[in-house]
C-alpha cells in the first residue's frame, strides 16, 4: 500500500510502499459497476493488519493508517 502526501489524495509520498497481509486476496470491480468503491481494501485486511480506518461523512474523506505504536514493528 502506498502512502499519499499529506493533504493530497492524488499524489504519492516519496517512500517505499507498506506491505500488508491479504491472504484472501482483494476484489476489483469493473468500471461502471454498481458496487461501492470504498474501502479500497476489505475489512479482513484492515483487521488482520491492525490498521485504522476513519471515514468523515461530512467531507467524504477517508483515511487508512497504522497506529503510531506499530512502526517500525511488523
Amino acid at each position: 500500500m502506498h502512502t499519499n502526501l499529506p493533504s493530497h489524495w492524488d499524489r504519492l509520498a516519496d517512500r517505499p510502499p507498506h506491505r500488508i497481509d491479504v491472504p484472501e486476496g482483494i476484489l476489483v470491480y469493473p468500471a461502471g459497476s454498481n458496487f461501492p468503491r470504498l474501502p479500497l481494501v476489505g475489512l479482513r485486511a484492515i483487521v488482520r493488519n491492525k490498521l485504522d480506518l476513519a471515514v468523515k461523512g461530512k467531507s467524504g474523506m477517508v483515511s487508512l493508517s497504522r497506529p503510531s505504536w506499530w512502526w517500525p514493528f511488523r
